[in-house]
C-alpha cells in the first residue's frame, strides 16, 4: 500500500475572515481497489458501470461494475488525441483536435461515431485544444474551444463556447454561442453554465500585453440566446512580451458551489472555491494550495477530488466550503489528469499508468473503524 499524506494547505482570505484550521482525525484515505493498465488516460467520466477514458486518438469503455477487475469491453478511434468527454444516455460526446463527436454507446462493447458534431473554427485560428472542455445537460452539448488570433503585430488568445441541441443526437444543431473572452473551462448545472477561463491580447512594436483571469455565469434558460449574469476578476496584469495570468483546467459545480482546479501565477496551483448561490454575485470564499499541478476536480458527498498531476489524487472535506481541509492524498504511479467520483469510488486518469479505482473517502468514513464504528472491538478487557 502506498504511504499517503494527510496534511491541509489553506490560504485565508482576511475579507472573508477565512482561516487555516486544525486538521481533524483522518482515515487512511483513499484506498486503491483496482486499476485499468492497458493504455494511458488522460480524460475519465463514469456513467453506470462503464468508465469512458480518453486514451491517446482513442474513446475506452471500461466495466467497473467489479472496480477490482476492471476491463475494457470496446474503444472507437478518433483522428487525434482524445481531449474531454461527457456522457448522457446513450451517447457520448467528445471533444478532439478540431471536431465534436458523438458517439452511439449504447452497446458498450461496440461504439460507433455518429459523425462530427461540429468542426472548430480553424479558419479562425480556432481548435479543440488540451484545455478545451464539453460538458451535456438536458439535450444540449456545451463545447469550449481555444482560439488564437492574430494580425499585424497583434495576437491573442481567447474562447468560444458552442452549444448544440442533441435531443435528436444523430441530427445534432448548433443553437448558439458564447463569446468568453477567455479560454478554460465550463460545468453546467441547473441551467447555468459556470465557466473559469484566461484572456490574453498582446500587440505594438514592443509586444505589451494585457491578461484577465476570471469566471463567468451564464443564464441558459434559453439555449439559443444565453445571457452573462454575473463574472469575478480573479487576477489581472498588463506585461511586456508575455501574459502571466492564472488559468483553470477543470470546474465542478456542488451545492451552489464552483470548484476550480486551476493555476495563479500571483497563488501557484491549487483549488479554488466561489459561492455562487447568487449567480449575478459569485464571491471567491477559498483557495487551497496543492503540491502538484490541479488538473482535474470532482465533488461529491462532501469531498472535493483533485487530480493533482505528479502529485497524485489530493482529497478535501468541503463540507464548510469556505474552510476546505485536506484529509487524504493518493501517491498515484502516473501523472494525475482527471478525476471522476460514481458511487463509492473514485476513477483517476492516471496518463501514462492508465486507470486507478480507488475507495472514495465518504466510503471510507462510513464504513468500519474510520466511521467510529467499535462493533469489531473485544468487550473483553484483559
Amino acid at each position: 500500500m502506498k504511504r499517503r499524506q494527510c496534511v491541509a494547505h489553506v490560504v485565508p482570505f482576511v475579507v472573508i475572515g477565512v482561516c487555516a484550521l486544525a486538521m481533524p482525525a483522518t482515515a487512511d484515505c483513499p484506498e486503491l481497489v483496482g486499476q485499468w493498465q492497458d493504455g494511458p488516460a488522460s480524460d475519465v467520466t463514469v456513467s453506470g458501470d462503464y468508465a469512458f477514458v480518453g486514451s491517446g486518438s482513442a474513446l475506452v469503455i471500461v466495466d467497473v461494475s467489479g472496480p477490482s477487475a476492471a476491463w475494457q469491453v470496446g474503444a472507437v478511434s478518433l483522428r487525434s488525441d482524445v481531449v474531454d468527454i461527457a456522457v448522457e444516455g446513450n451517447y457520448a460526446y467528445v471533444v478532439e483536435g478540431d471536431s465534436l463527436h458523438v458517439i452511439d454507446v449504447s452497446v458498450p462493447s461496440a461504439p460507433a461515431e455518429a459523425g462530427p458534431i461540429i468542426q472548430s473554427h480553424s479558419d479562425y485560428g480556432c481548435n479543440f485544444q488540451l484545455d478545451s472542455t464539453v460538458a451535456v445537460e438536458g439535450g444540449y452539448v456545451y463545447a469550449l474551444e481555444k482560439c488564437i488570433y492574430s494580425g499585424g503585430e497583434s495576437w491573442g488568445v481567447s474562447g468560444v463556447l458552442h452549444i448544440v441541441d442533441v435531443h435528436t443526437p444523430f441530427a445534432p444543431v448548433e443553437v448558439g454561442t458564447i463569446d468568453l473572452g477567455g479560454w478554460g473551462s465550463v460545468a453546467v448545472s441547473n441551467g447555468h453554465a459556470y465557466a473559469a477561463g484566461t484572456w490574453c491580447g498582446c500587440g505594438g512594436e514592443l509586444g505589451f500585453c494585457s491578461c484577465a483571469y476570471g469566471f463567468q455565469v451564464f443564464d441558459l434558460s434559453e439555449p439559443s440566446a444565453p445571457v452573462g449574469v454575473g463574472g469575478l476578476q480573479i487576477e489581472g496584469y498588463d506585461w511586456p512580451g508575455w501574459c502571466p495570468c492564472g488559468h483553470a483546467y477543470d470546474v465542478a459545480f456542488s451545492d451552489g458551489y464552483a470548484y476550480v482546479a486551476q493555476e495563479s501565477w500571483a497563488e501557484g496551483f491549487g483549488l479554488r472555491v466561489i459561492d455562487v448561490s447568487d449567480p449575478t454575485a459569485p464571491v471567491q470564499v477559498a483557495l487551497v494550495e496543492t503540491p502538484g499541478e490541479a488538473l482535474g476536480v470532482a465533488v461529491s458527498d462532501g469531498y472535493a477530488y483533485v487530480a493533482d498531476g505528479g502529485s497524485g489524487l489530493r482529497v478535501f472535506d468541503v463540507s464548510a466550503p469556505s474552510a476546505p481541509i485536506e484529509v487524504g492524498s493518493y501517491d498515484t504511479p502516473g501523472t494525475a489528469w482527471d478525476v471522476a467520483v460514481a458511487g463509492a469510488y473514485a476513477y483517476v486518469a492516471d496518463e501514462e499508468a492508465g486507470l486507478e479505482i480507488l475507495l472514495s473517502c465518504a466510503a471510507l468514513f462510513i464504513d468500519g473503524f474510520e466511521s467510529g464504528d467499535t462493533s469489531a472491538w473485544s468487550a473483553t478487557a484483559p
